[in-house]
């Protein structure tokens, strides 16, 4: 006989009710807002409101809320349909492996993240591989690209992996871009963007002069803490960034840049370049641009070549970077044309022809504010050249081994000051050279030649003169060879 703890007659109500509880919590869950599905690829976790994966034939969107399949088929399609479904969101890449897609078009507030097992493709050569156009609030983080393979055309030269024609607020993290036809990343009309911890390596060999990042116009962009390989074309051309301006009318300009914390090896033109073409095609100069914090090996391999080029902008900042070349380069830093407010400061220059080369534009002749200050150059065969300016300032650098030390020509009104050359036997010939310049004062610097140096202070050229040599510290060759009557010598340690 059954025993019952409770009389029979409560054991039916006890059932009915604990169903109803179960059936009520059922309904809950089916219909409550759950949070995004979770995805663990290797060591990276991602919400995704989509999750793209592949089953070796066909590709399809998950929804990351609900867990149905809603999209399937071509790789292109099925991640553009998961991106068009989104107000906003994130779609995650889920090891795909290689994938040949078209042009995926980015949408606002909507994300595109990616594993290592993602590598997309667009072999066809009919434009970039992802593509944002007047679109905000969006980050691309995770993936893969590879140019290999792709049919050269009429459009290679527009084949980035990224391309942003009109974006704000846009992040580009953790990307690896190989083999890109045109240039990896490039950016028109662009506002608070930030690039990081990127690899963009070994450049096609198709096209030529294509640059790692180039920047059309832009304002307020941080590229920081990555790496730029092997950026060389069949021409050994082109930059691992070049930074430029506006090629219309749009009253877009190039302003607030900076590059930090990045390192380029074998890079054909040159690591860092702002404003290269002839500006009589572009309607205003890039300001404000920082680039520090670098290590440069092996940058400018053709003739032309060097670690940081600057032809034309304002308040340009060049400073704490390691520039470096194996074997004897061109220029480590190079200076030219119409740059205003520029300072180079702290900067470690090895193996140059010519460490700084600052040449400003002969008909543009006038007095602007450049500062080369506390920089430590070796070898190569000047140290810093100056040529066609006007009020500039050489403070407190050291040069070592270099075949002339400083050397100015048609400079004037400048401030050579407290400067340590280190002369060496077999390498320098000159301390410091003054061609055809005027007016400038050379003081407080510390020169340690060698038995039998030609010169440590010397004129040159027929119209060097009223220049003020004065307090220097001279050792070991303490010749000073003046050209004009009205050169002023004076208070010289000369030993």
């Amino acid at each position: 006989m059954v025993k019952y703890f409770l009389p029979k007659k409560i054991y039916i109500p006890l059932i009915i009710f604990f169903l109803s509880i179960v059936i009520f919590i059922s309904y809950l869950y089916a219909h409550s807002s759950l949070p995004p599905a979770i995805v663990e690829p290797g060591s990276m976790v991602t919400e995704a409101d989509y999750i793209i994966f592949t089953d070796g034939t066909n590709y399809y969107a998950r929804n990351g809320n609900t867990g149905k399949i809603e999209f399937n088929g071509d790789p292109t399609l099925v991640i553009q349909s998961a991106i068009n479904a989104l107000s906003e969101g994130t779609v995650f890449l889920k090891s795909l492996g290689t994938v040949n897609v078209g042009t995926i078009t980015a949408k606002s507030n909507v994300s595109l993240i990616g594993d290592e097992n993602t590598i997309l493709k667009n072999s066809d050569g009919l434009g970039p591989i992802i593509e944002i156009v007047d679109q905000t609030n969006i980050v691309i983080k995770g993936l893969k690209f590879d140019g290999n393979d792709a049919i050269v055309t009429s459009h290679s030269l527009y084949n980035s992996a990224i391309k942003i024609n009109g974006g704000k607020n846009i992040v580009i993290e953790n990307v690896d871009i190989t083999a890109c036809e045109g240039h990896s990343i490039t950016i028109n009309k662009g506002e608070n963007i930030r690039i990081t911890k990127f690899n963009i390596h070994d450049t096609s060999q198709k096209m030529f002069g294509m640059d790692a990042i180039v920047i059309h116009s832009g304002r307020n962009i941080e590229i920081y803490s990555g790496t730029f390989r092997n950026i060389r074309g069949p021409d050994n051309y082109g930059g691992s960034v070049e930074i430029m301006d506006s090629q219309d009318d749009s009253g877009w300009f190039t302003e607030n840049i900076s590059v930090h914390d990045t390192f380029s090896y074998n890079i054909g033109e040159f690591a860092f370049g702002v404003n290269i073409p002839s500006p009589k095609t572009y309607r205003g100069y890039p300001k404000n641009i920082s680039i520090f914090n670098n290590l440069i090996i092996d940058s400018g391999i053709v003739a032309s070549g060097a670690g940081v080029v600057v032809t034309h902008g304002k308040n340009i900042k060049i400073y704490g970077n390691n520039i470096i070349r194996e074997t004897q380069g061109t220029y480590g830093i190079y200076i030219f044309n119409n740059v205003e407010e520029a300072s180079i400061g702290s900067n470690t220059i090895k193996n140059y022809g010519i460490g700084i080369y600052l040449v400003h534009d002969m008909d543009h002749y006038r007095q602007v504010p450049i500062s080369i200050n506390d920089n430590n150059i070796l070898g190569g065969i000047e140290g810093i050249h100056l040529e066609y300016l006007n009020g500039g300032e050489v403070v407190g650098n050291t040069i070592t081994g270099s075949q002339i030390a400083i050397k100015l020509v048609s400079v004037g009104q400048s401030n050579i000051v407290g400067n340590k050359l280190n002369l060496i036997s077999g390498k320098s010939t000159t301390g410091i050279e003054l061609y055809n310049s005027w007016f400038n004062s050379l003081k407080m610097n510390y020169l340690h030649g060698y038995s039998g140096l030609p010169n440590s202070i010397v004129e040159t050229g027929n119209s060097s003169d009223c220049n003020i040599i004065s307090e220097n510290i001279l050792r070991v060759c303490p010749v000073i060879s003046t050209y004009g009557s009205c050169t002023i010598k004076r208070n010289n340690d000369l030993l």
